[in-house]
C-alpha cells in the first residue's frame, strides 16, 4: 500500500500507473478513503496484464484528504512489477488539437508511413489499420511543434498503443496505451508520435495532442499540509497564546484574550495571477506585509484569485479563538501560456452512428453525416439525437410510377421543402375515392408498427393516413389537419397518433398499428377526404390538392428519422456514442451529481440513458420499460418512477454513502449500496449502441464533482424546458 497525502476535499484527482507484468490472474488495485486498511472498500480495479506494459487510469474526487493506493490480492504467489505511480489535480483547460488529421476522417494525411515491407498502414472506417505479415512492422509517424516546458495532454483510441518521443520513432517522453489520456511535459520544439507494431489488423483514432492552457503552478507554501510539523511557517503570537502541531494540523491554544498568530511568506512576480484555498475552519489574511490583508481574506473551503503587486506576499493568521485549527493552505500560480480555445463536441463524443435526416436551427431539413453527433430542432428546441437501428420498409419512399393511384392524377405538381421534394395529390371533378398507396411491404404478427409522412397543405387542408388489410384490419387509420395537425377521427384499432410541426406549413405525421394478420400488404395509403368522413370515404372531387412525401414504415412504436429509399428496404445502423478520453477524465467517480434532461420517446425494455461498460448508469427497467432508474451496482437499482416515455429531467447522485436520484420533480429515492462497476468509460445510450426502437433527444447534461442533498435532486430534476 502507498499513502497520499495532502488532497483536497471536493477536486478532482487523476491516479495513473503502470504495471510492467503480472505473475497470477488474482490482482486488483485500490482506492481506499481508510488509511488503516487495504481492502478494497471504495474501488477496485482488476490489474490483468499478463505481459508488457500496461497503464491503469483512476479519475475521482476526493473525499478525505489522505487515502491509501493498495495493490490486494488473495492468491499465494501473484506479483506484479508497479512503477510510475502518479496523482495529479485536474485543473486544465486544453487549448486546439495540434495534431493533424488526428480522427483519419477519410485517409492518412498528416502521417508518415514508415513501415518495413511487405507490412504497411492503411486506412478503413475512419481509422488507421496494420496490415502485417506478423513479422515486419507497420509503422506511422507525425511530427507536431511544441514549446519546452510547456506540458500537453495526449490520448488516442483504438486498440494500439503509441510513443511520444524526441526523436523519430521514439518514446522517450511516455508510451500510451488508447483509450486513455496522459499528460507529458515538451523538452524540444519538435515532438514525435509515433505507432510500431507487427500485429495485423490493429487500430489508431482520435489521436489528440493539447496543450495545457491554463494550469496551476506547483504549490508556493512552504509545508502547506502541516504533514509532519510547522517547519516553514513563524509562530508570532502574542504572550499566552500559541500554535503547536497535532496530527497533521496547526492548533492555536490561547486564553481568549492573547492572540495566535502563524505567518509564512511566498515569492511572487509582480502582474501574476495567484489561487489561494485553505483548509479549515479560519480566515486566513493575503497581504504585502506580515499580517496584513491589503489584498484579501479567505475564507475556510473557498477559492479565490489575486494578482501580486509585490515580490513578496504574506499569508497570515491572527485571532483569539482557542483550538481553531489550520490545514492545507495553498497558494499557487495561475498559468496562462495563450487565450482560452473552445473544445469542440467530436473531441468530447465519440460518434458511430449513420447519416440521419434532421431538422436544422432554422426550420430545414438537412442531413447529419455519418459518424458525428446529430443536433434536431423538431421538438422546438436544440436537442442531440440518438436512435436505435432501424427500416424503411417501404421500397420506395418517395411517391411516384411505383405507386398506386386511386381517383387521382399523376403525383406532380412539386413543393420543395429543402430535402423533401412533396408531391401534390390532389382530387378531380369526379365522385369516387381519391388516395395513393405505397407499394407492398411485409409485415410479422404481433408487432407494432408505425407509419409516417411528410405533408403540407394546400387547397386542400386534411390528410388521411392508412395502415391497410389484411395485416391491420379496417380499424387503422387517422385522419390529420394540416393546419393544426390534430386529428380529427381515426379508427379503433389505432395505438398511437403523433404530429410534429417542421416549419414552413410541413407536418412529420405518425400513425401506429399493430399487425394482426402476417403477409405481404399495402404499405401505406394517404387518401384525401374533401368534407366526407370515415375510412378513404367516396366524395365529389372540386380538384383540390395538398402536398405529400418522405414516407416510412418502420417496427417501431415512433417514426425515427426519415430513411429515403428507391427500389429496396433501407436500414439505418444504430447509434453508439461513447465518452472520449478527454471527456472521460471530467467525470469522478468516488463521488458525482449528474442531471440528464431530455426526451424518451419509446417504452422500450432495457434501453440506457447513459451506459457503462456493459452495464447502465441511468436506465429504464427490463420488466417495467416505463420505469427509469439509477444503477451502476452490483445491488439493487434506485427507481425514479414510470416517466418513460416523455420529457424527462433526471437528477442523481453517488458517494460512498450509497445512490439517490429524482426524476421530474418527484421526491428522492435513495440505497445505500455504492456504484461500484467500472467508471469510466461512458457512453450515452448503451456501450454496444443504442436498443433498438429506442430515440432519445438530450438537451442538457450536467455534472457536479460531489453528491447533492435530496433537496439538491429533486431541485434538479427539472425537464429541459
Amino acid at each position: 500500500s502507498y499513502q497520499l497525502t495532502g488532497l483536497v476535499v471536493g477536486r478532482v484527482y487523476v491516479l495513473t500507473f503502470d504495471a510492467l507484468g503480472l505473475n497470477g490472474s488474482n490482482l486488483a488495485y485500490a482506492i481506499s478513503p481508510n488509511t488503516s486498511s487495504t481492502s478494497a472498500n471504495a474501488d477496485a480495479t482488476a490489474v490483468t496484464s499478463a505481459t508488457g506494459a500496461k497503464q491503469f487510469l483512476f479519475v475521482a474526487t476526493a473525499t478525505t484528504r489522505n487515502i491509501l493506493f493498495a495493490l490486494v490480492t488473495n492468491t499465494l504467489g501473484t506479483y506484479a512489477d508497479v512503477a510510475n505511480v502518479i496523482v495529479r489535480e485536474v485543473t486544465s483547460t486544453l487549448g486546439p488539437n495540434l495534431v493533424r488529421n488526428g480522427d483519419f476522417a477519410t485517409d492518412l494525411t498528416g502521417w508518415a508511413d514508415a513501415s518495413t515491407a511487405p507490412s504497411a498502414m492503411s486506412w478503413s472506417g475512419g481509422q488507421a489499420v496494420t496490415v502485417t505479415d506478423g513479422v515486419n512492422l507497420a509503422r506511422l509517424r507525425q511530427t507536431i511543434t511544441t514549446v519546452p516546458g510547456r506540458t500537453y495532454v495526449f490520448s488516442s483510441t483504438g486498440n494500439m498503443g503509441i510513443g511520444v518521443g524526441t526523436t523519430a520513432g521514439g518514446t522517450e517522453l511516455l508510451i500510451l496505451r488508447s483509450g486513455l489520456a496522459r499528460a507529458f511535459t515538451a523538452t524540444a520544439t519538435a515532438t514525435y508520435l509515433s505507432v510500431a507494431t507487427a500485429t495485423n489488423g490493429q487500430t489508431l483514432d482520435n489521436v489528440s495532442v493539447r496543450e495545457v492552457l491554463v494550469g496551476l503552478g506547483p504549490e508556493l507554501v512552504t509545508n502547506s499540509g502541516f504533514d509532519t510539523d510547522l517547519s516553514g511557517w513563524t509562530d508570532a503570537s502574542a504572550a499566552g497564546a500559541s500554535f503547536s502541531w497535532q496530527s497533521g494540523r496547526a492548533v492555536a491554544s490561547t486564553d481568549g484574550v492573547a492572540v495566535a498568530r502563524l505567518r509564512t511568506s511566498i515569492a511572487t512576480v509582480i502582474g501574476r495571477t495567484y489561487r489561494v484555498s485553505v483548509g479549515g475552519p479560519i480566515t486566513m489574511l493575503i497581504g504585502t506585509l506580515s499580517g496584513q490583508s491589503d489584498i484579501m481574506t479567505v475564507g475556510s473551503t473557498l477559492e479565490k484569485t489575486f494578482v501580486a503587486t509585490t515580490t513578496t506576499t504574506y499569508v497570515s493568521y491572527s485571532n483569539v479563538a482557542n483550538g481553531i485549527y489550520l490545514d492545507f493552505v495553498s497558494v499557487r500560480e495561475v498559468l496562462t501560456n495563450q487565450p482560452l480555445q473552445p473544445v469542440t463536441l467530436d473531441e468530447l463524443l465519440l460518434v458511430s452512428s449513420g447519416a440521419k435526416t434532421v431538422v436544422a436551427n432554422d426550420n430545414t431539413l438537412k442531413v447529419s453525416p455519418a459518424n458525428y453527433p446529430a443536433f434536431d430542432y423538431s421538438s422546438g428546441k436544440r436537442a442531440l439525437r440518438f436512435e436505435g437501428a432501424a427500416t424503411n420498409l417501404l421500397t420506395y419512399s418517395q411517391p411516384d410510377a411505383n405507386w398506386t393511384r386511386i381517383g387521382v392524377p399523376a403525383f406532380s405538381n412539386q413543393a420543395t421543402f429543402d430535402l423533401l421534394n412533396l408531391v401534390g395529390l390532389a382530387d378531380i371533378a369526379a365522385t369516387g375515392q381519391f388516395y395513393g398507396a405505397a407499394p407492398n411491404s411485409t409485415f410479422v404478427s404481433g408487432t407494432t408498427y408505425t407509419l409516417s409522412v411528410h405533408a403540407k397543405a394546400d387547397t386542400a387542408s386534411k390528410l388521411q393516413l392508412v395502415m391497410n388489410s389484411p395485416s391491420f384490419g379496417s380499424n387503422v387509420w387517422a385522419t390529420f389537419n394540416l393546419s393544426t395537425g390534430a386529428v380529427t377521427e381515426g379508427g379503433s384499432s389505432n395505438v398511437a397518433t403523433y404530429s410534429t410541426y417542421l416549419g414552413n406549413g410541413v407536418w412529420r405525421l405518425e400513425l401506429v398499428g399493430t399487425c394482426t394478420t402476417s403477409g405481404s400488404a399495402t404499405g401505406g395509403a394517404f387518401a384525401l377526404v374533401g368534407g366526407a368522413t370515415g375510412r378513404i370515404p367516396n366524395y365529389t372531387g372540386t380538384g383540390v390538392r395538398c402536398f405529400m412525401g418522405a414516407a416510412q414504415v418502420e417496427a417501431g412504436t415512433r417514426a425515427t428519422s426519415y430513411i429515403l429509399t428507391s427500389g429496396s428496404t433501407v436500414t439505418r445502423v444504430t447509434d453508439a456514442c461513447a465518452f472520449s478520453p478527454l471527456l472521460n477524465l471530467c467525470i469522478p467517480q468516488m463521488a458525482a451529481t449528474m442531471a440528464w434532461r431530455g426526451s424518451v420517446k419509446t417504452a422500450v425494455a432495457s434501453q440506457q440513458l447513459l451506459g457503462l461498460s456493459g452495464w447502465g448508469l441511468l436506465r429504464g427497467a427490463t420488466a417495467l420499460p416505463a420505469q427509469l432508474s439509477v444503477d451502476g451496482s452490483s445491488s439493487s437499482n434506485v427507481s425514479l418512477g414510470s416517466v418513460i416515455p416523455g420529457e424527462i429531467g433526471a437528477a442523481f447522485a453517488w458517494d460512498t454513502s450509497g445512490r439517490s436520484g429524482a426524476a421530474n420533480g418527484g421526491a428522492t429515492a435513495s440505497l445505500s449500496s455504492v456504484v461500484d462497476k467500472q467508471m469510466p468509460p461512458l457512453y450515452f445510450g448503451s456501450s454496444a449502441g443504442m436498443t433498438s426502437g429506442a430515440i432519445h433527444e438530450l438537451g442538457a447534461f450536467v455534472v457536479w464533482p460531489l453528491k447533492g442533498t435530496n433537496t439538491n435532486l429533486q431541485q434538479q430534476a427539472r425537464v429541459y424546458t
